[in-house]
């Protein structure tokens, strides 16, 4: 890079021109606190000389030593180090343009957000953008439906090469959370689930997290295979959430119960009417021998009256599903 060398008599003149012009209040300020909090600006010693540059208030310098050798050492000594790579710098910014565009994302403004974020769009962070979107779908589960349309738009502006790793990363998620069952409580919540006291206030709360996450997750997986984006493993819900209900109605796990029963409920409120596929299996699942027998145990294990009407919602959803 080519140095340019300003003779400082030249320097000192114009400096003193400035010194005359007065200066905005807010621009002092501003100058009064960089001064104090960066001392260089007002006293910078050289160490090869061991003279020490001087200005006053308004920058005039005084007891100068100018040497190219100086200036040199100065230019290296100000230059701000990197911190990593570009690209990596080109992917914070992706995301954190991302983050803002998806966060004042509504119905209302569904077409503009989309242009925006079409001008940020980078494939080569599409596992960031998955990220984000996920993490929105299980927190804003009112939004699912258009941060699924988001998604089906980001695959049409993605090279056809890019798009397989967008279907693998949905349904490798998918799968690993019915897998490995990602609902069962663990840790803190598993504690507060068994507890028979009433929880701390932080206990409770991030009981309330876990149990409105866990059926976002739900909801945001059969929406996804409704929508097409994933295989549709329709039996690996309703299996594994139908197999807990009654476990968890065996061993008395109330608290567990109610969360299970919930988690159905909010699955029914997402189901397709005009769905094929999903009509001729929801329409073959054993539900009503499951619920006649999971009325009886709630009869047995002298359960609220709560957990009743519960199955009673669940059964009137299934009999207007299977009308339509």
């Amino acid at each position: 890079m080519e140095l340019i060398s300003i003779p400082v008599e030249l320097f000192k003149e114009k400096r003193e021109l400035l010194a005359s012009v007065e200066i905005p209040t807010i621009i002092q300020r501003a100058i009064d606190q960089l001064k104090e909090k960066y001392p260089m600006l007002t006293h910078t010693s050289n160490t090869h000389t061991g003279r020490h540059f001087q200005n006053d208030s308004r920058g005039n310098f005084s007891n100068h030593k100018y040497t190219k050798h100086n200036h040199q050492s100065h230019a290296r000594r100000a230059e701000r180090p990197r911190i990593g790579t570009r690209e990596l710098s080109r992917e914070d910014m992706s995301r954190k343009d991302f983050v803002a565009n998806m966060n004042k994302l509504s119905r209302q403004n569904y077409d503009s957000i989309l242009r925006l974020i079409r001008t940020t769009y980078n494939s080569n962070f599409l596992s960031n953008y998955m990220d984000i979107i996920w993490d929105l779908m299980i927190r804003q589960n009112d939004y699912q439906d258009l941060h699924i349309q988001v998604i089906e738009h980001l695959l049409q502006l993605t090279p056809l090469e890019k798009k397989q790793m967008v279907q693998s990363y949905w349904n490798d998620k998918c799968e690993e959370f019915f897998e490995q069952k990602k609902w069962t409580p663990e840790g803190e919540i598993l504690t507060a689930l068994q507890s028979t006291h009433s929880e701390e206030y932080d206990e409770f709360c991030d009981y309330i997290k876990w149990k409105k996450r866990i059926g976002a997750s739900f909801q945001a997986w059969i929406r996804m295979m409704i929508a097409g984006l994933i295989v549709a493993r329709y039996e690996l819900c309703f299996q594994y959430l139908m197999e807990d209900i009654e476990e968890a109605l065996i061993k008395n796990q109330r608290k567990y119960l109610d969360c299970l029963l919930e988690w159905f409920l909010l699955i029914q409120k997402v189901l397709p009417n005009q769905n094929e596929l999903f009509s001729t299996f929801y329409r073959s699942l054993p539900l009503m021998e499951s619920l006649d027998k999971w009325s009886a145990l709630i009869k047995e294990n002298q359960l609220s009256s709560a957990f009743r009407f519960k199955l009673m919602d669940i059964k009137e959803s299934y009999e207007l599903f299977c009308k339509n």
